[in-house]
Parts: structure tokens; C-alpha cells; sequence
């Protein structure tokens, strides 16, 4: 049994996965029973209730943010890396006379050809996968939430 356990491991992709769906059925849970009590005032719709799951859904807001970061590290993917300027004051020159010289420097990165072309598609790639996660949780949570209603 020991060696069975050992063999088996979970992606940290599925513990997210995991973890949020848990996540989704507590919160799906407590606005059921939240507004389940005629005390609170009139009925709720299900497209009410399923728009106040999605507001109050922290897990999902995160991961709609996360998206939206990602989506903006798509046009920095594919630009050269900062050109480096510098000058400054040497206190010894270089044929052993007094005085000082003055060295100014500038250098810049030239990337192989392809290569930015590749981190702004990887750039695209995992914007485009963050979206689709995101969008799937909110489904889950609507299937969740509409379970939990009826």
C-alpha cells in the first residue's frame, strides 16, 4: 500500500483545480442557504443569483485578473531587451599621466533571428490558455451554483 501511495502523485495543476472547485462548491453552498430564507425579501432569479456567485467568487475574479495580466505580457515579449548607456570618470589614466579620462559606453542586445517571434507566440500561448481556464472555472461555478440552487 505504501508503494502504491508513493507512486501516485497529483500535478500541482490538479491540486489547483482541486482546490477551487472545493472552493466553488462552499461559496455555491453557503449563497444557497444564504438566500434560501424568506426573511430576506423576494425571491431570487437564477440569472440574480448566479451573477451575485460570480461577483462574490474571489477564486474567479483572480483568475479573470490573471488572464488579463498575461494578455498584457504578450507586445513586451517580443521587443529587444533595454540598450545600456553609460560614462563615467576614470581617476588613472592609461599612459601613466596626471589628470583623468573620461569613458562613455553604449551597448545593445541583438537578439538571433526567431527568437522574439517565439517568446511572443509562447506570450500568446499561455494568455490565450489563463483565458480558457478562466472562462472554464466560470462555467463550473455557473453548473455548481445552478446544482446547488435546484
Amino acid at each position: 500500500m505504501r508503494l502504491l501511495m508513493k507512486s501516485i502523485t497529483r500535478s500541482p495543476t490538479a491540486d489547483f483545480v482541486i482546490q477551487h472547485l472545493f472552493t466553488t462548491a462552499l461559496f455555491s453552498f453557503f449563497f444557497l442557504f444564504a438566500f434560501s430564507s424568506r426573511s430576506y425579501g423576494s425571491d431570487l432569479t437564477l440569472t440574480e443569483y448566479l451573477s451575485q456567485v460570480q461577483q462574490a467568487n474571489p477564486t474567479l475574479r483572480s483568475s479573470t485578473l490573471r488572464a488579463k495580466a498575461l494578455e498584457h505580457r504578450v507586445d513586451p515579449a517580443g521587443t529587444w531587451d533595454d540598450p545600456f548607456i553609460a560614462g563615467g570618470v576614470d581617476q588613472v589614466p592609461f599612459d601613466g599621466g596626471m589628470g583623468s579620462v573620461t569613458r562613455y559606453q553604449i551597448s545593445q542586445t541583438i537578439p538571433f533571428p526567431g527568437k522574439l517571434s517565439a517568446k511572443s507566440s509562447v506570450a500568446e500561448n499561455r494568455a490565450s490558455s489563463a483565458k480558457s481556464d478562466s472562462e472554464t472555472f466560470s462555467r463550473e461555478i455557473t453548473v455548481l451554483a445552478t446544482t446547488g440552487l435546484f
